[in-house]
């Protein structure tokens, strides 16, 4: 970095080769103050890398349950067809005396509880393309203050911030 100018009381002077002198005390200072500063780069790169990886799942755990709940909603609307196709027939069956109201009662039962599970599946399947947006940096409340308030009043359920 430059040659020994003289012998002081703390040490070595060096001079640099625009004319800045330093002792060897400045330099074992600078050289401690890189080395943290390195350190600190070195953990703020390993917590970005962290976030980055944490970003990537959390997108792919959305992705899985958007796909998921796509799936199950389906099932659910086919099964949902399927019911109001016997519910036809059970009244039909019932109107031209084939069969008893019973029958038909029981068969508009199985198609309510379809109905309620399909409307479950929806809700489910929304909710999951939300935590998508959310997972992919998408915010509601982010330009709104009336939203940011209304967001802000929600009450939280136990266990989360």
């Amino acid at each position: 970095m430059g040659e020994a100018l003289a012998n002081i009381s703390n040490g070595f002077a060096f001079q640099s080769k625009n004319g800045e002198v330093w002792s060897a005390a400045d330099l074992h200072r600078i050289h401690g103050d890189l080395m943290l500063r390195e350190e600190n780069y070195i953990q703020a790169l390993a917590s970005y890398q962290g976030t980055v990886q944490n970003a990537f799942r959390e997108v792919d755990d959305a992705l899985a349950t958007v796909a998921s709940s796509r799936a199950v909603q389906q099932a659910s609307e086919r099964r949902t067809e399927s019911l109001r196709r016997a519910r036809y027939l059970a009244n039909e069956r019932y109107e031209n005396g084939y069969s008893d109201y019973l029958e038909l009662l029981d068969t508009e039962r199985s198609l309510f509880s379809s109905e309620l599970s399909l409307s479950s599946a929806r809700g489910d399947s929304y909710r999951s393309l939300v935590e998508l947006y959310r997972a992919l940096g998408g915010d509601f409340a982010a330009t709104d203050p009336a939203a940011q308030q209304a967001v802000a009043d929600l009450p939280t359920p136990e266990g989360r911030p």
